[in-house]
């Protein structure tokens, strides 16, 4: 693929993105304290890579610091948006994969479902069987068991982790 740059919005004659993924300052001068120009060579900026997964850069202009993802920086300057889309999918599910390619605007509700059913990512609550220590009676699912008695999942779970002795006065546990 070979590499194609465009200027970030709002950031043009000082930084620029690639459709692969790779983000660069420009050269370009300021002036120092004393008033004299001092010269920025072109260069390659770092990406770091936060507990979230996501690539972020540091950029500057007018002594203003900004962190943008990185994905979102492609997106922005390569695909159209025409639907004005709020969020920027990965279609592989790396995070750290920001070819153009890899990347698509989508809702919010089509990002998590492309998690859920594509990537077969569990979201949540674990998805195990639930038994009621008091009824007898087994779920397949906390939420299952909180839906059933009008509790909480969360506290369903709880008992079942051994976090919580009871939830509304109910005591669960994993079923065998």
């Amino acid at each position: 693929m070979n590499e194609e740059w465009r200027p970030i919005p709002g950031y043009e004659g000082y930084y620029e993105v690639s459709n692969i993924g790779r983000v660069r300052s420009l050269n370009r001068y300021t002036k120092s304290g004393w008033g004299t120009p001092v010269f920025h060579p072109s260069q390659m900026m770092k990406c770091r890579v936060v507990s979230n997964g996501y690539r972020h850069v540091k950029l500057t202009k007018d002594g203003r610091r900004w962190e943008p993802l990185v994905h979102r920086l492609v997106a922005e300057a390569f695909l159209p948006n025409p639907q004005n889309l709020p969020q920027v999918n990965h279609k592989d599910g790396d995070k750290s994969n920001d070819i153009v390619s890899n990347l698509e605007w989508c809702t919010h509700s089509d990002n998590q479902l492309h998690s859920r059913r594509i990537l077969k990512r569990v979201c949540g609550l674990p998805r195990k069987r639930v038994e009621c220590i008091d009824t007898g009676e087994v779920f397949e699912t906390a939420h299952h068991a909180a839906r059933a008695y009008n509790l909480n999942p969360g506290g369903v779970y709880y008992v079942c982790e051994g976090k919580n002795r009871h939830a509304g006065g109910m005591h669960f546990k994993y079923a065998n």
